[in-house]
């Protein structure tokens, strides 16, 4: 038989029980996850201080990658994520993008003809072409404008 002491205890527990469920189940808890979703870190672009505007960065992002054939599929001020399925390969690009450095993530898989994924397959001559694309295209933005 639960005395009032006992009761007492009981409805403090449950409630902290469910936050703590409610926690372990919320996007913060699994934010560690949501980089592992974007794949491995593919490369870095260091933002020189001071040189390029937060507008700069993601127009460089968005824009370079286009006449290569690649799609945004999700374009934010801080994340921009690319996509490209070509040669048997499909590849999903994430860029984290703040004033110090330009982060790429890339998730991507040898697909047969019904697009079904196989095994995982890191493009890495078109992750180089990014990083080339981009970083030219920042180059560009910091040079001074003629007249």
């Amino acid at each position: 038989m639960l005395n009032h002491r006992s009761l007492r205890t009981f409805s403090v527990l449950v409630p902290l029980l469910a936050l703590t469920i409610a926690g372990f189940f919320s996007p913060a808890a699994r934010a560690e996850d949501a980089t592992t979703d974007m794949g491995p870190k593919a490369f870095s672009i260091s933002v020189p201080a001071g040189k390029l505007t937060l507008q700069d960065l993601h127009s460089a992002v968005t824009k370079a990658p286009l006449a290569r054939g690649w799609t945004v599929k999700e374009d934010s001020d801080a994340k921009v994520v690319l996509y490209l399925l070509h040669h048997g390969v499909e590849a999903t690009v994430t860029f984290l993008i703040s004033e110090e450095e330009i982060e790429a993530y890339c998730v991507a898989f040898a697909v047969d003809k019904e697009g079904n994924h196989k095994k995982p397959e890191q493009p890495t001559n078109w992750l180089g072409n990014l990083k080339k694309d981009i970083t030219k295209s920042l180059t560009v933005a910091m040079a001074p404008e003629r007249k």
